[in-house]
């Protein structure tokens, strides 16, 4: 077998490679550097299908309250590598950590400007270096923390020009093909998405005000897929737009309305491991499935009843969704 997609992952000498087999079973993976097979290589992979996507909930954990594993109004969420689940609990001001099954485990934070306070954090995201990156939208700045809620570091203020934000909404880490790790933002007040490194270097910043191709209307969630596209939630032009990591749009899917396909307010956006792309939406209480080649609508989960006013979303190495609405996560 030979690697589909490789990349450089975020700290220098370190790869990641994947293959998509054509069928489950087990296989026998060799990885080599230069003809030589690295240490722990060949070893055995077992293949699994992937899932089938199901309106049913699997569980929901939190309720409304200020105490542990509570919330008001919890707004993003992000699943790590040991699969911990950070929640952006809104109007607590805080990060909470909950193992796959909702069982908590810490949280950090607290209202305030200073390193390690939040405003109203609303998107989180983990780096590959297990460093948690916070959208303090109401600070107007990104915020680096270790896993204990450690202050690493602050980026940004409130502002126009690179490097500066307005109302930060989301954060995606990924790992940019020349640059390394980096951070891509989208800004609800200032209509853009700007890339920066992990240090806070802007890299490039794209997007104006509007309804054409490239131009949002409150861009809300934002993802990168293992190809390197980013899929952002264009919030109030009822759309997702699909661009490069360099800025170039590529493609937009769904327009306002309730159908199969339609978007009102998409929310959040993530991408399962087979690259399909899900979306919440904020108003019409459900998250839909896309196909990753033409992005038709190929599931539907939850719907008004089990999901209130959606908010962020992600899916772990399982194949679990978990998606925040009203004062709950519910897992898929």
């Amino acid at each position: 077998l030979v690697a589909t997609k490789s990349r450089q992952a975020g700290r220098k000498g370190h790869y990641s490679a994947a293959y998509v087999p054509n069928k489950e079973g087990e296989y026998t993976v060799e990885v080599c550097v230069n003809g030589w097979p690295i240490r722990g290589s060949p070893f055995v992979a077992k293949v699994v299908p992937g899932r089938a996507y199901s309106s049913v909930a699997v569980t929901t954990f939190g309720k409304q309250g200020k105490g542990e594993g509570m919330f008001r109004s919890p707004h993003g969420v992000a699943v790590d590598n040991q699969e911990l689940v950070h929640v952006a609990d809104m109007l607590n001001n805080r990060i909470q950590v909950f193992n796959h099954l909702g069982g908590f485990i810490r949280s950090f934070g607290g209202k305030g400007p200073n390193p390690g306070q939040f405003v109203e954090p609303m998107g989180v995201a983990v780096d590959d270096d297990g460093h948690v990156v916070v959208a303090d939208y109401g600070n107007h700045r990104l915020q680096v923390l270790r896993h204990n809620g450690q202050s690493i570091r602050t980026i940004g203020s409130r502002g126009t020009t690179a490097g500066k934000f307005a109302l930060p909404f989301d954060v995606a880490a990924f790992c940019h093909p020349t640059i390394g790790l980096c951070y891509a933002v989208t800004e609800f007040e200032n209509n853009r998405v700007q890339v920066l490194q992990s240090d806070g270097v802007p890299v490039l910043m794209f997007g104006t005000k509007g309804n054409g191709p490239g131009q949002f209307l409150n861009p809300a969630g934002i993802a990168v897929s293992e190809d390197l596209l980013l899929y952002v939630a264009d919030h109030n032009n009822h759309r997702v737009q699909v661009f490069t990591v360099s800025g170039e749009f590529q493609a937009a899917f769904g327009q306002h309305g309730t159908a199969a396909g339609d978007l009102d307010r998409p929310c959040g956006v993530a991408i399962d491991r087979l690259g399909n792309v899900l979306v919440s939406e904020f108003t019409n209480g459900r998250v839909q499935v896309f196909s990753p080649d033409g992005f038709s609508p190929i599931a539907t989960l939850g719907s008004p009843s089990q999901l209130h006013t959606p908010t962020g979303i992600a899916v772990d190495k399982r194949g679990s969704v978990y998606v925040c609405s009203e004062h709950r996560i519910t897992v898929f």
